[in-house]
């Protein structure tokens, strides 16, 4: 019973009870990272990257090159831009400002904020995502092709597959225009193809206000 409670416990917080030999072995990063977010992109394709927890927090995703994954990279977007970026190194923080990589960045639930950030150099790509045991908020109804409130996290079984697919899609593109279109098209591409909903992202960010002059 004991054990069974704990488990009910991690459910309601939207995470898996990962059983050890006393049933209390709580997921450690690497392990969050692959069952809430990589799995629910890659499904069986999971297998072409292997995910480490590396130095300082960071979690290291590799993509392990075989020439099953090769075959498979056409068949899924974000496993393609996993293989051209070879490796991907992944961060959770509590929601709040934080400095990453020279920048001033305000990590929380959407839209008031966001709940990850990605950033790419020429060779390497680094993603920040808010602690997955806090709410990731939804994207606003204005973004969204019929206008209403679109959740981030997708229940049991896509859980933060959305909100992974919208991030690596931001390592194709260095330019910030390009990067946000590729966002968006692959962050629809998970809605159709892995979630089967006809719901659409329209834009990335919400378009410029009017201002009117008194």
């Amino acid at each position: 019973m004991w054990c069974k409670s704990v488990a009910a416990t991690f459910a309601a917080a939207g995470l898996t009870l990962w059983v050890g030999s006393q049933c209390t072995r709580t997921p450690g990063p690497a392990e969050k990272l692959l069952d809430l977010y990589v799995r629910p992109v890659l499904g069986a394709d999971a297998g072409c990257v292997t995910v480490t927890n590396g130095a300082d927090g960071w979690i290291n995703v590799v993509y392990t090159g075989s020439r099953t994954c090769e075959m498979h990279r056409r068949l899924n977007p974000v496993l393609d831009i996993l293989a051209l970026r070879g490796k991907w190194t992944f961060l959770f923080v509590e929601m709040g400002p934080h400095r990453m990589f020279g920048y001033d960045i305000d990590v929380g639930p959407a839209p008031r904020h966001s709940p990850a950030w990605t950033f790419c150099d020429t060779n390497d790509c680094q993603t920040v995502f808010l602690d997955p045991r806090q709410e990731y908020g939804s994207i606003p109804g204005d973004l969204m092709d019929d206008g209403r409130d679109s959740p981030i996290w997708m229940g049991d079984t896509l859980r933060l597959g959305r909100c992974f697919a919208h991030e690596i899609a931001h390592g194709l593109f260095r330019d910030k225009q390009l990067s946000d279109q590729e966002a968006v098209l692959i962050e629809n591409w998970f809605l159709a193809a892995i979630a089967h909903l006809a719901v659409r992202r329209l834009r990335h960010d919400p378009p410029p206000r009017e201002v009117v002059s008194r």
